[in-house]
């Protein structure tokens, strides 16, 4: 009677700990980016890859123009040297693409592929569950299952912040899409996610 419940007793032990080894292994990533490259969206940004082009501009014009006609800043007769708009709104012609600046937020479209939609979406801020300013080893691990390419940034090898001469990307591809950490100094400074192909 001992030895069987002896036995018993380290099957269930055995068992116990393998279910708890599946779980760890289920449960690595704090991040899902497979689900959100799926979507071709960064969860803080209101649109999407593929979204279609003249709604993004219309729809952050609109805004920008609600914003201007109600701002009691925007007057003839107030000094604006000490104010700074809360919202902004650019259109950019950038050569072979379009350039939809909303501040700490881009959307880019190539001028000949303009009818797949938006081809890269650009957050200077928040991205993914990861606050800006987050250092770079908390966003590898939350993510440790992903397989980073880990580079140096130069002038120019960032084609949506051309003006960085320095600081860490870290980058991957996923379903023929490709997402970008941009850090300064070891801290997030920028994420983008883009069609690989529209952006080789």
């Amino acid at each position: 009677m001992k030895k069987l419940f002896a036995f018993l007793l380290c099957l269930l032990l055995t068992l116990s700990f393998a279910a708890c080894g599946e779980k760890s292994k289920k449960t690595n990533d704090k991040v899902d980016l497979d689900y959100y490259v799926g979507l071709g969206q960064i969860p803080e940004m209101p649109y999407k890859l593929g979204t279609k082009c003249d709604k993004v501009q219309s729809e952050l014009q609109a805004e920008y123009d609600e914003f201007l006609s109600n701002d009691p800043h925007n007057s003839a007769d107030h000094d604006h040297d000490h104010y700074q708009e809360e919202i902004y709104f650019n259109v950019s012609d950038e050569g072979d693409y379009v350039l939809l600046d909303n501040g700490s937020k881009y959307y880019l479209y190539k001028k000949a592929e303009e009818k797949k939609g938006i081809s890269c979406i650009v957050t200077f801020g928040d991205a993914f569950g990861f606050k800006m300013g987050t250092f770079i080893y908390e966003v590898k691990n939350a993510m440790a299952s992903i397989e980073f390419t880990e580079t140096d940034i130069t002038e120019g090898s960032i084609f949506f912040a051309d003006y960085l001469s320095s600081g860490t990307a870290l980058t991957t591809e996923i379903e023929e899409k490709t997402v970008v950490f941009v850090f300064q100094e070891g801290e997030l400074y920028a994420t983008a996610m883009y069609k690989t192909n529209s952006w080789k």
